[in-house]
């Protein structure tokens, strides 16, 4: 096994070497952790940004040492001038507006950014006829609405109306290549249009496009805005303060969590296996609430917890939240919790109406307040991937949502949360 895996690293460094890697949005949350991945696979890397200095970040070092180009993808000269500079053999296209609640309100610069800044890209590399493998980063919000149960289909269908594309089969689950498309955020679009101009461009130019649809990414380094940020900034609060409060949005919406290392490693694997024209989906193949998020950060912070409640209705209750499961689910298997498993099997649902849940721990109480502001305007809820195809190419998973959260909580616990 070792040996089968110091020959892939072999091949992913004779891969690499010496070539010109472009990243662009290198000063964001992935940026830096893309950049370590191909300087250590002896690649020479190139950013491009915005004018500014990067956020609080563990690799902001690395970045301060990479030639990176300030300015605009939306100007068409800027893009050329870069291109023609860098002669670039690989392109991983990061930069994007990626706050799908901040997309409801400024519509408009989302698609300024994320679409005319794609077809600037591409439009360049057709136009200098540079032959050029070009990653685009997509997202799992593309998918939108998966559809779980028939249940769940008859509230969707009163919620949303007709759901188009209408299913071909349910469950949907878990989430592969083919599934269809129903996007609930500006920002779901515009990344969908990268999508399809990413593969259009590698139908009739000599760019080699691929498309990455990457789930729940996190790790040290996530900007503010995000809602595990935003958890494991509340709860080392609880620690540090002793504050008994966590305002939250939809906290029984299950996501499928990966570590950016994970999925970095991915987008490379992609860069060097994938099929032209393809779409890879990049996820861990498990799937978590937003509340478990919450309750593992808390003990992970040093809460035992023993039970959650509903704070209007005391009867509605679960002890024991975090007891291990294995999820057999949809035909694919994976280490869970007790929550999960009820939240999957629609046994419990938390929402607006309970008033907040009650979190018994050994350190007294701490309640849940459900903040309708941090509520979407529409918002799936279940997302688990189908890790099958880039599985193939030799991908694998081995950071645990544990594992992330612990690396969350000793990272900021080190620097203000202002």
């Amino acid at each position: 096994m070792l040996a089968k895996r110091l020959q892939v690293l072999t091949q992913l460094n004779n891969f690499l070497k010496n070539k010109r890697v472009l990243i662009t949005g290198i000063k964001g949350f992935v940026g830096p952790y893309l950049a370590e991945e191909i300087l250590n696979l002896n690649g020479e890397v190139y950013g491009i940004d915005l004018p500014g200095e990067i956020g609080i970040h563990p690799l902001k070092k690395i970045i301060e040492n990479v030639e990176i180009f300030e300015g605009n993808l939306e100007e068409k000269n800027f893009v050329s001038k870069v291109i023609k500079k860098v002669k670039p053999d690989f392109i991983f296209h990061l930069a994007a507006k990626s706050s799908t609640f901040e997309s409801f309100l400024k519509p408009i610069d989302f698609l300024k950014a994320n679409c005319i800044g794609t077809l600037n890209l591409l439009e360049t590399l057709r136009k200098t006829e540079t032959s050029t493998t070009f990653i685009f980063a997509g997202s799992s919000d593309e998918y939108g609405i998966v559809i779980s149960s028939y249940k769940q289909y008859k509230k969707l269908k009163k919620k949303y109306g007709e759901i188009i594309p209408r299913p071909n089969k349910i469950p949907e689950f878990p989430v592969n290549e083919d599934n269809p498309l129903r996007p609930l955020s500006p920002y779901a679009l515009t990344k969908i249009y990268g999508d399809f101009l990413t593969r259009q461009y590698s139908n009739f130019t000599k760019i080699k496009g691929i498309v990455a649809r990457s789930f729940n990414h996190e790790g040290a380094g996530r900007g503010k805005g995000f809602v595990s940020r935003d958890i494991i900034n509340q709860v080392i609060l609880c620690k540090r303060e002793g504050i008994n409060k966590i305002k939250a949005g939809n906290i029984m919406a299950m996501r499928d969590w990966s570590h950016v290392k994970d999925i970095v490693k991915g987008y490379i694997l992609i860069a060097e296996k994938g099929e032209n024209g393809s779409v890879y989906n990049l996820g861990s193949g498990r799937t978590n609430s937003v509340l478990t998020f919450i309750l593992l950060s808390l003990e992970c912070a040093g809460f035992k917890i023993f039970e959650i409640k509903s704070k209007k209705y005391l009867k509605k209750k679960i002890e024991n939240p975090l007891e291990e499961r294995k999820i057999n689910i949809y035909g694919f298997k994976f280490d869970s919790f007790n929550i999960d498993e009820l939240v999957m099997k629609e046994k419990i649902n938390f929402d607006i109406e309970d008033e907040g849940v009650i979190i018994e721990t050994q350190k007294g109480k701490i309640e849940i307040l459900i903040d309708e502001k941090r509520l979407r305007p529409s918002d799936a809820p279940i997302l688990l991937c189908d890790n099958t195809k880039i599985k193939k190419l030799g991908f694998r998973i081995n950071f645990t949502l544990k594992d992330i959260i612990k690396e969350m909580l000793e990272y900021y616990q080190t620097i203000s949360l202002e």
